[in-house]
């Protein structure tokens, strides 16, 4: 089924035609694509509208505090492969992780080599998280060893203070089953909060439903989802000094977006780990 993005890719494509000359059809080919950019246009502005504010998305959807301890996660094999390897791969262990975990602990076995993760959370405790790694990597590690997490308060309207995660220390932000949930406004907070905590060079792999395939856009306006579009996303990072390095549609309703602080991530490996594009 075609999707919103490819509809407006579409739209550029029939554009580009009609002013190469196909004279014959060019007042249909224009009066189509009029009506059709309009009708995208309301839709889009509609729910941009709907989802600006900061309180709409825990007041209109319900998708409050209650809402996330209730939430199942169910990820499919390529979601899970994606975000071991991301953190795997491009994560710099030297420094700290931070995660927004707003219903499980999911994924932080994969942090047990860091030396620090601050995971932001109120549905669970580091006696949750010691257990649910022991339990799956299938292996009994020393209370002792397993010291490096810190749970720290998660404020929905965006804002990481300070005192819970160091400003200009961390390394990487993971996001997956929370953004999708939050208005523009909390998103646009989160980004200025991520320019914050980033080291220079740091990264964001943020988990962001683009409402672009159908079934995204059917969740926006069944109230399943928020609303928010690559191209939101795009401006929120020139507001807020962050780059959108990439975004990888991995399987249907989820996006993963690859967000940068400007600068070097400078490590004291002796030699840096290399942040090239997961595929």
């Amino acid at each position: 089924m075609v999707s919103r993005h490819q509809l407006r890719q579409a739209i550029k494509v029939i554009e580009q035609a009609n002013n190469e000359g196909f004279k014959e059809i060019t007042e249909e080919l224009t009066n189509t694509i009029s009506r059709l950019k309009k009708q995208l246009d309301e839709t889009d502005a509609k729910w941009k509208l709907l989802n600006d504010d900061i309180g709409k998305s825990q007041i209109l959807y319900k998708f409050d505090e209650k809402y996330f301890s209730n939430l199942q996660i169910n990820h499919s094999i390529a979601i899970k492969n994606f975000l071991e390897n991301w953190m795997q791969k491009q994560s710099d262990w030297r420094y700290p992780i931070c995660f927004l975990s707003p219903s499980v602990p999911m994924y932080l076995e994969h942090c047990v080599k860091s030396n620090l993760v601050y995971v932001l959370t109120n549905n669970f405790s580091i006696a949750i998280i010691k257990n649910h790694v022991i339990k799956t990597l299938k292996k009994h590690f020393l209370t002792s060893q397993l010291n490096q997490y810190r749970i720290k308060p998660l404020f929905h309207e965006g804002m990481i203070e300070n005192k819970y995660v160091p400003y200009n220390q961390i390394g990487n932000i993971v996001s997956y089953d929370y953004f999708p949930y939050l208005s523009i406004k909390q998103i646009e907070n989160y980004f200025e909060s991520f320019e914050k905590i980033l080291r220079p060079g740091g990264s964001a792999i943020l988990h962001i439903t683009d409402a672009d395939c159908e079934q995204e856009w059917q969740s926006v306006v069944e109230k399943k989802i928020t609303y928010c579009t690559i191209d939101i996303v795009q401006n929120i990072c020139k507001s807020k000094k962050l780059i959108l390095k990439n975004y990888y549609h991995i399987d249907s309703m989820y996006t993963f977006f690859h967000i940068q602080k400007p600068g070097i991530l400078q490590s004291q490996k002796i030699s840096a780990t290399k942040i090239e594009e997961v595929r």
